[in-house]
């Protein structure tokens, strides 16, 4: 637990570190940080590390990191990304992560306990996107045939 440097007895940031599995660990830092009204939230099993804003008891958002000494929680929400950053901040290489165990995560915490296949779901939305990009250009297509 990290106090708040202007207020030393309010929680500012929890820290979980004992589940191995990402949801198991969520469940349990959601309910610290709900119970202690900490705004931030941080994940790790020792090889990831995830840091969340808690938003509302039901909405943990994904931030970058936690602020340093000279910033703010609102600091951290304001920063926009080019797509460099986002390519340095890539968690399949960073942090080892293949798409399977993306579309796992995404099934723990989307899906768990809904009672649906998450591939399926998943390959649906895929296969909308693709669907969606073929129409696109058939109709670009076709408005340049008829310029």
């Amino acid at each position: 637990m990290v106090f708040d440097k202007d207020r030393p007895t309010v929680e500012y940031i929890i820290v979980e570190i004992k589940k191995p599995r990402l949801q198991d660990g969520k469940n349990q830092l959601r309910s610290y940080t709900n119970a202690t009204g900490a705004p931030i939230a941080v994940w790790t099993n020792g090889g990831q590390i995830l840091h969340y804003n808690r938003k509302d008891p039901n909405y943990f958002e994904d931030i970058t990191d936690i602020p340093k000494a000279d910033q703010t929680l609102e600091d951290i929400l304001k920063e926009r990304f080019t797509l460099k950053d986002l390519i340095i901040k890539d968690k399949i290489p960073n942090e080892g992560k293949s798409l399977k165990t993306i579309i796992q995560e995404m099934e723990d915490e989307v899906l768990a306990n809904a009672g649906v296949d998450v591939f399926e779901e998943v390959f649906k939305l895929i296969f909308t996107k693709l669907y969606d990009e073929l129409q696109s250009k058939k109709r670009q297509d076709a408005d340049r045939d008829l310029s």
